[in-house]
């Protein structure tokens, strides 16, 4: 009988000469000799069932291991750097810096940003109020105000500028006299 894989065409060339899949090592406690169909079936379902249970075995035991996961950061990156507060230059000037890194006062005075050289650039940090519609004309009126102001401090001042204008608060009153009143004062003494 010829059981060659290429000259027979009866022959599965998935299946060896004792009609076992290939690769398939039959365990010790066999006997070598051909498996009928209901054999291999049964041993195929009893592998499966093995196969399963392995796989459920190992599931197990992944889901009572825990998982580490470790991030080892060899170098600083640029993100999340963030602000640092601090109370003065002299907080500034203690920190290590990789990067550049901007540093705050806790009263938001003044800002430093200091690089990985070490130098520190300082700004002064002043608050912008939004201001609406009202804020806008009062300060409109107040600049016009300071304006006039300035212009009447800085007029020179004449004998003949108090006449010109109508300074009727701060001119006396004249009283008009009659021609046939005469202004002399007559006084009479009480005799005794």
């Amino acid at each position: 009988m010829n059981n060659n894989v290429y000259t027979n065409p009866n022959v599965n060339p998935y299946m060896n000469t004792y009609n076992q899949p290939i690769g398939y090592s039959q365990p010790m406690n066999y006997v070598s000799q051909p498996l009928n169909s209901d054999d291999y079936i049964k041993f195929l379902e009893k592998e499966k069932e093995r196969v399963e249970k392995s796989k459920e075995q190992y599931m197990n035991r992944m889901q009572q291991q825990p998982t580490l996961n470790q991030t080892i950061q060899l170098a600083p990156t640029n993100q999340n750097v963030g602000i640092k507060y601090v109370n003065s230059i002299e907080d500034v000037k203690k920190e290590l810096t990789l990067v550049e890194t901007p540093f705050i006062t806790t009263d938001f005075s003044q800002m430093f940003i200091k690089n990985a050289k070490g130098e520190i650039r300082t700004f002064f940090i002043e608050e912008q109020i939004p201001k609406d519609e009202k804020d806008i004309i009062i300060e409109q009126l107040r600049s016009e105000n300071d304006k006039l102001k300035g212009m009447i401090e800085n007029e020179p001042s004449d004998e003949h500028d108090d006449e010109e204008c109508d300074t009727t608060i701060d001119k006396p009153t004249k009283t008009k006299t009659t021609s046939n009143v005469s202004n002399a004062r007559t006084s009479k003494t009480k005799s005794k």
